[in-house]
């Protein structure tokens, strides 16, 4: 019988892993996805060095039947720089599943003492991630905060099935526009801030960072070049740059994803980074990703609170509040951190791990 072995991904490998992943895919992606894929986790990504691992496949006689990646990025962990990785595309050949545990126990073995997180696994993943030592990264299930932008296409299929329809879902739907209209009336206001959507990140970025990398001990690195790969290095996920400027500095930032939930078109915020002495910049911030979504027709905004404050925040500028769930997010802290990474001295964002990539 053919033997059952575990190989690290090469570059000469990116050709038979794109078919791969491309027919185990329950969407119709294609090979030129997962290629260009495979380049942004790694090539292009600002954070892999040399000597740093791809993640591994399953092979039996040279035919790939299962894979893991792992993805390097930037991060400070207690107040210093340093590279943590992220599980991807757990994925193996039903017949083969007996020896998908090789792939994640060579993942494990390579990051070592470093933070490592799942942040897209499914139930059953999730369930082995626990057995592995992995935990829920701190203050991913504190809700989030909505802007509907056409209540009637939210409300159609739910008012539709528990009401039959009539004249119900149409007195909803201008209730609630009209309620969020009235809540949120202060967005508009003429301000300080000026808010710009940006194809690219410059060196202001760079200046941002220097001066609030101290809020939180642990949290992303917030560079141009971070920024500038995560938001415009894939094509496939786009991502949407808005900055915040108060008399032509640069005092805070967020990145927004579009993403379709069924019929509906959400603009999803996964990173929010103010300068705290900047009040007001957040509700310029969420008043110019409101007009971005309503000129190309989303149907809803997410803001999720990365942290209590946030929420506050929003809540302040009358945004619908959403409350928490079970996260489903995880991470594995190595034994010296135990303890140490905290929801008050840590700011987790939307996308950690490899989500949006």
């Amino acid at each position: 019988m053919a033997t059952v072995q575990v190989f690290p991904v090469i570059p000469e490998d990116y050709p038979r892993l794109s078919a791969f992943l491309s027919e185990s895919d329950e969407q119709p992606r294609g090979e030129i996805f997962w290629r260009s894929r495979l380049h942004h986790w790694w090539d292009r990504n600002p954070a892999f060095q040399n000597q740093s691992q791809r993640g591994w496949t399953l092979q039996e006689e040279r035919n790939i039947v299962g894979f893991i990646g792992m993805i390097p990025s930037f991060f400070q962990v207690a107040g210093i720089e340093t590279t943590v990785f992220s599980v991807t595309t757990w994925r193996v050949l039903p017949v083969y599943r007996k020896h998908s545990m090789k792939l994640l126990f060579e993942l494990l073995r390579a990051a070592g003492r470093s933070l490592l997180f799942d942040t897209t696994p499914d139930a059953k993943i999730a369930e082995v991630l626990k057995v592995a030592g992995f935990e829920s990264i701190p203050g991913s299930g504190n809700g989030k905060s909505l802007i509907l932008i056409n209540a009637r296409k939210l409300l159609a299929r739910k008012v539709g099935h528990h009401f039959g329809g009539g004249f119900i879902g149409p007195l909803l739907e201008v209730f609630l526009r009209t309620t969020q209209s009235y809540r949120t009336r202060g967005l508009g206001v003429p301000g300080p801030h000026e808010v710009r959507r940006l194809g690219q990140a410059d060196r202001s970025f760079d200046e941002l960072w220097k001066n609030t990398r101290h809020l939180y001990r642990n949290t992303n690195l917030r560079t141009a070049e971070v920024i500038n790969w995560y938001c415009f290095g894939n094509t496939a996920y786009p991502k949407e740059l808005f900055a915040c400027y108060k008399a032509g500095r640069l005092s805070g930032y967020a990145v927004c994803r579009g993403k379709e939930n069924g019929e509906c078109r959400e603009l999803e915020c996964v990173d929010l980074w103010l300068d705290p002495r900047e009040t007001g910049g957040a509700r310029s911030v969420v008043y110019a990703v409101r007009e971005f979504a309503r000129k190309n027709f989303y149907d809803l905004i997410s803001f999720s609170h990365f942290t209590n404050e946030l929420g506050q925040l929003f809540k302040q500028s009358g945004l619908w509040s959403v409350g928490a769930r079970q996260s489903g997010r995880y991470f594995k802290v190595p034994p010296e951190l135990r303890g140490r990474i905290t929801g008050t001295n840590s700011y987790f964002v939307g996308h950690q791990g490899d989500y949006g990539l």
